[in-house]
């Protein structure tokens, strides 16, 4: 059975608090990113700005684990019907080793993925924005060799899904201030 205990402070008094803090934020200009009826340049984008964005093909099998999250973040309604930007991404990766035993074996690897992309217009192939992102993790070798693939393959996923999030956080930022061609090299 529950009882309350007047000793600890309440859930009135965290609401309260909660509730304070909104409305300071709030007071400050803060606005949510998302929103069904967003004005071009409000910093708002709508979910239909959101999903106009066509993910070219990228090369090799990490590249297709990129594209497949980058379609996942950007266009969760499905693939454009009629896009309005082409997101561009090239990468490169390597798996380094980054702890060696005395006899010179790797226990640990490093892998890196790195991306370039570029924002174009759709219709006119026009750059609108470019920028990089990457991330890094490791992982263990054993000496069992499919626990190490295994390990090697869930690094890959890790460092995607971190490299997705960059750039399709940076794309929502880029169509929310509703850059135009002409801010190309400003925004870089």
């Amino acid at each position: 059975m529950w009882s309350r205990n007047p000793g600890r402070p309440g859930r009135r008094a965290g609401a309260l608090a909660l509730g304070g803090l909104l409305v300071a934020a709030a007071g400050c200009g803060f606005q949510p990113m998302y929103a069904e009826r967003a004005q071009p340049g409000s910093g708002q984008i709508s979910p239909a700005v959101r999903n106009s964005v066509a993910i070219a093909p990228i090369p090799d099998r990490i590249g297709q684990q990129l594209h497949n999250a980058l379609r996942d973040q950007l266009n969760p309604r499905g693939q454009p019907t009629d896009p309005a930007y082409r997101l561009r991404v090239r990468i490169s990766s390597v798996s380094e080793p980054s702890t060696l035993r005395s006899d010179g074996t790797a226990t640990r690897r490093s892998f890196t993925l790195q991306a370039t992309w570029q924002l174009d217009d759709y219709d006119s192939s026009r750059r609108l924005f470019t920028s990089s992102a990457g991330a890094r993790t490791s992982y263990n070798v054993v000496d069992q060799p499919y626990a190490t693939v295994v390990a090697f393959r869930d690094a890959q996923e890790r460092v995607v899904e971190q490299v997705a999030r960059d750039i399709a956080a940076r794309v929502t930022g880029v169509l929310a201030r509703g850059v135009r061609p002409a801010q190309a090299n400003a925004a870089q």
